[in-house]
């Protein structure tokens, strides 16, 4: 899909508890994604007290903390990176992560899952982004629009990999040969 077209008709956030009101059935399985947690597109961390892994102890989690943990996991996704979630601060100014890794992976299937997720992104061109927060709530699907206007990037910086991947191959059999 050209970056152009991207641009010019992004995602929108939509509030799942009435958004049937305005969209007929047939505009709801045309138009709609839900991004609740019982989708792909569900974020995973929650607001609430919580164990903390790095400080060892509970802390309350902010809604805040919890959609940059979220984008940054996005953000492993699309680039096919591995590794631990890295939120920004809790109230405390600690630091504060949560480890979803993709330990054990290759870079090639990093790779391949970093393609899907791209692809599902792009998917999302011209759709209501539904989901339970309401209107004017902070929401992961923020997240996902932001990640949305970076698509170029993530695509080249794939392709750059892919590419350097292939040129060092083709080096390595040379010399072999």
């Amino acid at each position: 899909m050209p970056s152009s077209s991207l641009q010019s008709n992004p995602p929108r956030r939509a509030y799942l508890g009435d958004i049937h009101l305005s969209l007929t059935p047939a505009e709801m399985d045309r138009l709609v994604v839900r991004i609740d947690r019982s989708s792909v597109w569900g974020n995973p961390f929650r607001a609430g007290t919580q164990w903390d892994p790095v400080l060892k102890r509970s802390c309350y989690v902010t809604k805040q903390t919890t959609v940059n943990l979220y984008e940054n996991l996005l953000r492993q996704r699309l680039r096919g990176t591995p590794g631990p979630i890295l939120g920004r601060t809790n109230e405390e100014g600690k630091r504060w992560s949560h480890n979803i890794s993709q330990g054990g992976q290759s870079v090639a299937e990093r790779e391949a899952e970093a393609s899907l997720w791209i692809g599902r992104l792009e998917a999302l061109a011209e759709k209501y982004l539904a989901c339970w927060c309401r209107p004017g709530e902070l929401c992961h699907g923020d997240a996902i629009i932001t990640l949305y206007h970076e698509l170029p990037r993530f695509t080249e910086a794939i392709r750059q990999r892919q590419l350097n991947r292939a040129a060092k191959e083709r080096a390595r059999a040379r010399k072999e040969h």
